[in-house]
């Protein structure tokens, strides 16, 4: 029986996103059952809400995409390390690779 495990991604890149969830289910689902959330994109001016959709949909791994809003994504981040309740989730950043 493969075991569940949901990962949430923040950001809005809707290509890479699908892109991902594919490769996932191809890669690892004879051995994982993935659960996949999208949360909203990040508002400067209610990281409250932010984390309270994180706590009302919580997920083992948590993509965070820095490549649109790098300062608020990185206060976000900042914030999710700082409290307890989130020090079992696996916090990912993705960033652009410009060249």
């Amino acid at each position: 029986m493969a075991q569940e495990i949901h990962i949430g991604y923040v950001g809005l890149d809707q290509r890479y996103w699908r892109r991902f969830k594919g490769d996932v289910c191809d890669e690892y689902s004879k051995v994982l059952e993935p659960a996949f959330h999208q949360y909203d994109h990040i508002d400067t001016k209610d990281f409250p809400a932010m984390i309270k959709a994180l706590l009302d949909r919580p997920c083992h791994i948590l993509y965070l995409d820095f490549s649109d809003q790098l300062d608020v994504t990185l206060k976000l981040a900042t914030m999710l390390q700082r409290l307890n309740c989130f020090n079992k989730m696996v916090i990912i950043g993705l960033f652009a690779m410009n060249e």
